[in-house]
């Protein structure tokens, strides 16, 4: 038997939005002002001296920026009235999209609102850019945390995982977190701003890998039965600690329980009694 730890560390991923080449004629730059025709386009300038297509916008109130990826330099760039008014092939990628029609034409097509997909097209975009649709994407886990809670939860009558959501919610929380949240807040960073040095009780009811390639079944034995047990000689205690490089996850790799054998207990250092710990506190899960 071992203590088996796991670091979680968290970083943010960093999304890039490439923008296209910049415009040669800005929008609504056209011969003689006013509207134009949806869908035509007219001639611009790139950045590379090679020339590029404004398309007319859906609205006919102005032209679109100046399209210079995929267009050579070489061969007539189609202008307005030019052609049958169809401006697929005169810019790649982002300009057209999915099955139903290209970028500005005002319908949203599969992978538009996606900044990483090849056919981002914030202008046919019908929710705020950078948005999954999700409304619980963005939502919260993590609320707080109780501080010198000892293996044995009791709180306003309540003895063990009652007693540590009735802590929770008194502090205008929802429920003690599980392990699974933990993992979760960690991962967003919402942890980001606990302690170094702080521990708190890990409630878990999954399996979780553990160094070596093997997995821990979740147990009484691992939850001082189930947040009820205060000594040290039938069950032991898993918890997170906060250091300088992120969460350790204690976890036991023997959690098995059946209130008489001694022989599965870590008491050096899983011990229920004779410590206090955190309770971490979660918000109530977005449906």
């Amino acid at each position: 038997m071992g203590v088996r730890r796991a670091v979680a560390a968290c970083a943010g991923t960093v999304l890039g939005l490439l923008l296209g080449c910049a415009q040669g004629a800005g929008v609504g730059d056209q011969p003689g002002g006013g509207s134009c025709t949806p869908g035509t386009s007219i001639g611009c300038d790139c950045p590379d001296g090679g020339r590029g297509a404004q398309v007319c916008s859906p609205d006919g109130v102005s032209f679109m920026p100046c399209e210079c990826s995929g267009v050579g330099t070489e061969g007539p760039v189609e202008t307005e009235g030019e052609g049958d008014g169809n401006d697929e092939g005169s810019s790649s990628g982002a300009a057209t999209t999915g099955a139903n029609g290209a970028c500005g034409d005002g319908s949203e097509d599969p992978g538009e609102c996606d900044p990483a997909d090849p056919a981002f097209c914030p202008e046919d975009c019908n929710e705020p850019v950078g948005t999954t649709g999700d409304p619980c994407a963005d939502a919260p886990t993590f609320f707080g945390l109780i501080a010198g809670i000892g293996s044995r939860w009791e709180h306003a009558g309540f003895v063990g995982f009652a007693a540590g959501d009735a802590m929770c919610q008194e502090l205008g929380a929802d429920h003690a977190c599980d392990y699974e949240e933990l993992q979760q807040a960690d991962a967003r960073g919402e942890l980001d701003d606990v302690p170094i040095g702080t521990t708190a009780w890990i409630h878990r009811t999954v399996d979780a890998p553990i160094p070596g390639g093997g997995i821990s079944s979740p147990g009484l034995g691992g939850r001082c039965v189930d947040w009820t047990y205060n000594t040290n000689h039938l069950s032991d205690g898993e918890y997170i600690e906060f250091t300088p490089v992120g969460a350790v996850y204690n976890l036991d790799d023997d959690t098995f329980y059946d209130g008489t054998s001694a022989v599965h207990t870590q008491t050096d250092l899983l011990q229920c009694g004779g410590v206090v710990r955190s309770v971490m506190c979660c918000h109530a899960v977005c449906m």
